[in-house]
């Protein structure tokens, strides 16, 4: 399963994410802080390759594209329940 969200929603995701895991360390503590700001940057050029390395969209779909399995992807934000369903109806 390949699932997809739009950048604006899959960063404001993440950054709810880290405030849960990590609170106000993101603040006060400077090393914890330049870590999730370099986490968020690399998150946001995931999409357009902006970020460099080997983890991004065009390089994941590439890789879809070669596999001998099947895949079902999911682009579009869904529910869990949706998604369940998707699965569901997929198998």
């Amino acid at each position: 399963m390949f699932l997809w969200l739009p950048t604006a929603l899959r960063l404001q995701r993440l950054r709810e994410r880290e405030r849960r895991r990590y609170g106000s360390v993101l603040e006060t503590d400077p090393a914890r802080g330049a870590q999730h700001e370099a986490f968020m940057a690399w998150a946001a050029g995931y999409d357009d390759g902006s970020a460099g390395g080997h983890r991004t969209l065009a390089n994941h779909e590439r890789w879809l594209r070669e596999l001998r399995c099947p895949v079902l992807e999911l682009r579009q934000d869904w529910s869990v329940d949706e998604r369940v369903a998707a699965v569901l109806r997929w198998k």
